[in-house]
């Protein structure tokens, strides 16, 4: 156990090091430390010690010097060479007993960003990242964007977070703004765009650090801190498993998608026990509750979901975890089920079905959703099953005696409005605004599927349009020209690879 080490350089994991290496932890010994070094490609140098560690004095309170065990060494690396080099903490102590940490150390020095004028001129790279900005604080998934450019050229853009995971962002996005911003059209695709992996990202304080990279290695980089909301932590995709999350799509089709469904719903929950099953963190459960429901249960299969949902919903609504393959409800419990895209993640849907039909009041409606098979993107690693509209229809019609099917699209509207109208963004508010389409889509052609299934018959159920920003469509399309781009060129640099080995 001695000498007890604990430091940033984990054991057998890379670092990354800009301007500046900064090693720190806690060494203790009942013995006495007699010295802390660290190893970077040959070169030793001593750390400062004794700095404050109250938490480690109140794991060892009878060790002495556990109150001041902390050690810390910041090098300047700025004029480094760029590559990898190993790094090694030794500590020793005044018995001889050592402990050693190895790591490795990729360095990417870089200077400061030019301004947009300077690098127009061809002096340099500028470097911006509006999102997100300085001190942020952030949902997950933290989704990032900005723009490097150069007359030269950038060749990548690296994304570090917390000096240990590395990303590569996707480079070359289409962005008219900065078209506009530094009056040319060099810059057109200068745009880049990444999404932190969530299981990097836990909740808390985090330090990124961007450097784009010109194809002779010279690199400019800027630094930006946020804080991870633990809420929004538990909403990422290994915690809640592909449930969406408010916040983490603000504005987007995504959340347009999940709230029109509630919003939908909602008027036919007046006086009426909800059961909201497959809830997720509960913000559709507190959408039929003010629709005047008389009482409004959300359940979901994750503790964490539910633990979530209890936090960010208020008393509007109650919330349990519960499996809906095996509901712990009686018989006849609720007079209005919602299930909205729930039922692809369920194993047994059949189980599922009959559970929420056992609870359902005779008179009693369910509503129900899920992508259609037939047009929804492949790939989802959540999705258990995946039905076409047809399928859906089918176990609703050998439930129930009454069964309706509605369609959910996701359409690009064009709105001509006034300024008041124009800066409105509140769900509650109905617009009054005239609504026409310029195309159709096919009964089993829709995105997502919706039935309405009752032993009586069904109530007037109204039709609802949701509005949403386009730039998730605008991002997806550049992100799509910028890899069709890069295929191109590889196409081409292939094609010419073999010209020269047949000697052509």
């Amino acid at each position: 156990m001695w000498p007890l080490v604990r430091s940033t350089l984990s054991p057998g994991g890379p670092r990354y090091a800009h301007n500046e290496l900064c090693v720190s932890g806690i060494v203790l010994s009942p013995a006495g430390i007699a010295d802390v070094s660290v190893t970077v490609d040959g070169s030793t140098y001593s750390a400062t010690r004794g700095l404050a560690s109250p938490e480690l004095a109140r794991e060892h309170p009878s060790v002495p010097g556990a109150d001041e065990a902390g050690f810390e060494l910041t090098l300047d690396t700025a004029g480094w060479e760029r590559g990898a080099r190993p790094v090694t903490l030794v500590v020793v102590d005044r018995d001889g007993g050592r402990a050693v940490q190895e790591s490795e150390l990729e360095v990417e020095p870089y200077g400061a960003p030019v301004s947009d004028a300077q690098a127009l001129e061809g002096l340099g790279i500028s470097l911006q990242c509006g999102r997100p900005g300085p001190d942020a604080e952030v949902s997950m998934p933290v989704r990032m964007a900005g723009r490097a450019y150069s007359r030269d050229g950038i060749e990548r853009v690296i994304v570090v977070l917390d000096g240990r995971a590395r990303f590569e962002a996707l480079y070359g996005l289409h962005r008219p703004d900065v078209v506009r911003a530094l009056g040319s059209e060099d810059a057109a695709n200068s745009g880049f765009a990444l999404t932190l992996d969530p299981l990097e990202c836990r909740p808390g304080a985090h330090t990124m650090t961007l450097v784009a990279v010109q194809a002779d290695g010279g690199a400019v980089g800027l630094e930006r801190s946020f804080e991870c909301r633990q809420v929004a932590a538990d909403g990422a995709a290994q915690a809640t498993k592909g449930r969406f999350v408010p916040g983490t799509a603000a504005g987007t089709e995504t959340e347009a998608a999940h709230r029109a469904r509630y919003l939908w719903a909602r008027p036919l929950a007046a006086g009426r026990d909800v059961l909201d099953a497959g809830c997720g963190v509960g913000y559709g459960t507190a959408i039929l509750a003010s629709g005047g429901a008389a009482s409004a249960l959300g359940v979901d299969v994750s503790a964490r979901a539910i633990d979530a949902a209890r936090a960010e919903a208020g008393e509007a609504a109650r919330f349990e975890v519960a499996d809906i393959e095996r509901l712990e409800a009686p018989d006849a419990s609720f007079d209005l089920i919602t299930c909205f895209e729930v039922i692809e993640y369920v194993e047994h849907p059949e189980l599922a079905l009959d559970e929420l039909r056992r609870v359902l009041r005779p008179g009693g409606l369910l509503l129900i959703s899920s992508p259609n098979r037939a047009v929804y993107p492949p790939g989802n690693r959540w999705h258990a099953n995946e039905y076409t509209s047809a399928e859906i229809e089918a176990g609703l019609r050998g439930r129930f005696a009454e069964v309706g099917m509605y369609r959910q699209q996701a359409l690009i509207a064009s709105m001509i409005a006034r300024d008041e109208t124009s800066a409105v963004a509140d769900e509650e508010l109905e617009l009054g605004i005239e609504v026409r389409k310029l195309v159709g889509t096919e009964p089993g052609g829709e995105l997502y599927t919706l039935g309405a299934a009752s032993d009586a018959p069904l109530p007037a159920l109204g039709e609802l349009a949701l509005l949403a920003g386009a730039e998730q469509v605008i991002q997806a399309g550049a992100e799509a020209h910028a890899w069709r781009e890069r295929a191109l060129l590889a196409e081409s640099e292939l094609a010419a690879a073999r010209a020269r080995e047949g000697g052509l």
